[in-house]
């Protein structure tokens, strides 16, 4: 019998996949690698300094993005719904209600979400109008986080591993592989571990991020750029504005800044109006 796995199930074991893994990579920098940089890395107090204080910030957005893309209603469940549908909307048999254009039944929340772009597994949670601008900073700052991680743990596990060859190649890229093989000791197989996965969520987050800038530069979701739908295009500057807010230039700092959007998510202009 195939082993199945609910989408709910999946949701949950991503959630504490990814909070394991971020608080393992930036506990492991500053308990480890940051002070390995300024005893015996030969770094001076000031980029041991500025590493701390970068890696902190980064953390803090993390966490708190990630809790505004959880908590931040997006769904037309709290909305009050019109019983005779304007013209674009269409009805949703599970939800038994009428929803705007760019909205969309989703079968793991069960609820429609206002202009939906997908379903993100690492939150448990959609991604649509009212949690984009906060979802698009998690990606961010991941990123940047990974990157971090990844020049500063690659120094300090390099000092371990020793110069350079096919065995410490194989055991910087195949740790557990090579501790199985009682190659590597239980540190050096984590450290090695973590530095390499850093790595590769650097490449992930930065794929997504590069992936989600079409649809902020263009005001798409993803339904929409497989179906080439560029209606809703008002020009870049325009639409990352419509991301952002209000406050565009300076949301990206922190998720607690007030930037409330231009549009309500019920309605969308196809032009940018004339009193702006």
């Amino acid at each position: 019998m195939a082993l199945t796995v609910s989408p709910k199930t999946l949701d949950k074991i991503c959630i504490v996949y990814i909070q394991i893994l971020i608080h393992a990579l930036l506990l492991g920098s500053f308990l480890i690698v940051f002070p390995w940089m300024r005893n015996e890395g030969g770094y001076s107090i000031l980029t041991y300094t500025v590493c701390n204080v970068y890696a902190a910030f980064l953390y803090v957005n993390i966490m708190c993005n990630m809790y505004k893309v959880v908590t931040v209603d997006t769904s037309t469940s709290l909305q009050i719904l019109p019983a005779v549908p304007p013209p674009g909307w269409n009805y949703c048999s599970i939800c038994e209600a009428n929803y705007p254009p760019r909205a969309y039944h989703c079968y793991i929340c069960r609820k429609c979400i206002l202009k939906r772009d997908h379903h993100c597994n690492v939150a448990g949670k959609c991604v649509g109008h009212f949690n984009y601008r906060y979802y698009l900073c998690l990606i961010a700052y991941s990123s940047l986080a990974c990157h971090l991680v990844g020049i500063t743990s690659c120094h300090y596990v390099w000092s371990i591993l020793g110069e350079v060859s096919m065995w410490s190649v194989a055991s910087y890229l195949f740790p557990l592989f090579m501790f199985a093989f009682g190659a590597l000791d239980i540190y050096t197989t984590c450290m090695s571990f973590l530095s390499f996965m850093s790595w590769m969520f650097y490449i992930f987050t930065t794929g997504m991020l590069v992936w989600h800038s079409k649809h902020v530069l263009y005001n798409m979701t993803t339904y929409e750029r497989r179906h080439d739908i560029y209606k809703y295009d008002l020009g870049s500057p325009e639409n990352v504005r419509r991301v952002f807010g209000r406050n565009w230039k300076i949301a990206w700092i922190s998720p607690f800044i007030s930037s409330p959007l231009y549009e309500d998510g019920f309605k969308f202009d196809l032009e940018v109006p004339k009193s702006r």
